[in-house]
């Protein structure tokens, strides 16, 4: 649809268009979950600051603790007296790839971050989910950890 290509390209400010890939290009669960914890984990093994946006996390949450015990566990979203909030079920760790070394800013590839997650942390880093309970996700909820 060549309006949807213009709008987008007036968002991105810069062409944009489809690509068709030879092979898929799709990650195994329908979201991706990362705590602040984890993240400050990773950064200090690897011994420098990465930009979360590395991991194509679709959910950040702010936490001192790691997601890694969360499998099989429900994560809620909003207060606790709210039934509007989504649910996700965590259902295992996230294997990471090559995609991980590239900057989201420059392009610049760095080797060493995908090689600090698979010598330090068994190559998984961050938790796969899929949903629960339909509801609402909004920047600044509460999560809660309920099983």
């Amino acid at each position: 649809d060549a309006v949807l290509l213009e709008r987008l390209s007036e968002a991105a400010g810069a062409p944009v268009g489809l690509m068709q890939l030879a092979i898929g290009a799709y990650d195994a669960m329908p979201v991706s979950v990362v705590t602040t914890a984890a993240h400050k984990w990773v950064e200090t093994a690897h011994g420098s600051a990465l930009d979360p946006r590395r991991f194509r996390a679709n959910v950040l949450i702010e936490s001192d603790h790691s997601q890694t015990d969360w499998a099989g566990k429900r994560i809620a979203f909003g207060p606790e007296d709210s039934s509007a909030g989504a649910e996700l079920m965590i259902t295992d760790g996230i294997p990471r790839c090559a995609m991980i070394t590239i900057d989201p800013d420059t392009a610049v590839r760095d080797p060493s971050v995908l090689r600090t997650i698979a010598q330090q942390f068994g190559n998984a880093y961050g938790a796969y989910a899929a949903p629960a309970k339909k509801g609402l996700v909004q920047i600044g909820d509460v999560v809660r950890l309920l099983d």
